[in-house]
């Protein structure tokens, strides 16, 4: 048998669910953006020192971390486009609710909670106007510009996922299977 080679290209489900799924995210992080600003952000003193801390680590850093198994769970999602893209959320979502409760919120974000709340629930990167102190509008130019940068990384992506996809290698010998989330504890950290 010969093993032909050809490029993955990402099926049209991809682009209908990925926006689902960013909607989902952002909207969670829509739903801790405001006790995260109250607990934190807003309060310089730290008056409310243990309910920020319970709320910060106990409720919305988990909920950062883990809502992307969760979804991925949930709807079982098989693509693994779809699942590279939902594992990168807590990346962003988890170091905003620390950077909330160490006080490294940038300052333009900090002055309102309509800054705060554009800076923390998007998924995205979001530019401040650094004279008008509010989040910059979006141009068709600008959008283009990202639109072009996300196919080019898509293009990426799709091909060293083609690369990949022959080859079902396993990091570690462990007992579960290698495409299964229900690694035990014991078989993340030990050596065989």
């Amino acid at each position: 048998t010969t093993t032909r080679c050809a490029i993955t290209h990402p099926s049209i489900h991809f682009f209908n669910q990925l926006p689902l799924l960013v909607g989902i995210q952002t909207l969670m992080s829509a739903l801790l953006a405001f006790p995260l600003y109250k607990l934190n952000v807003q309060t310089t003193k730290k008056k409310n020192g243990v309910l920020s801390a319970v709320f910060t680590f106990l409720i919305a850093l988990p909920a950062a971390c883990y809502e992307p198994i969760y979804i991925i769970r949930l709807f079982d999602i098989h693509h693994i486009g779809l699942r590279m893209v939902l594992m990168t959320f807590p990346l962003i979502g988890g170091l905003r609710v620390l950077e909330s409760y160490f006080g490294f919120v940038p300052a333009i974000p900090a002055k309102n909670f309509t800054n705060y709340f554009a800076y923390f629930a998007c998924p995205f990167i979001v530019k401040f106007d650094e004279n008008k102190q509010e989040p910059k509008r979006v141009s068709l130019q600008y959008f283009q510009q990202q639109l072009q940068i996300a196919g080019t990384y898509f293009i990426y992506t799709g091909l060293l996922m083609s690369l990949l996809w022959h080859y079902d290698w396993e990091l570690f010998e462990v007992e579960s299977n290698v495409n299964s989330f229900d690694h035990s504890l014991r078989e993340l950290i030990s050596w065989k």
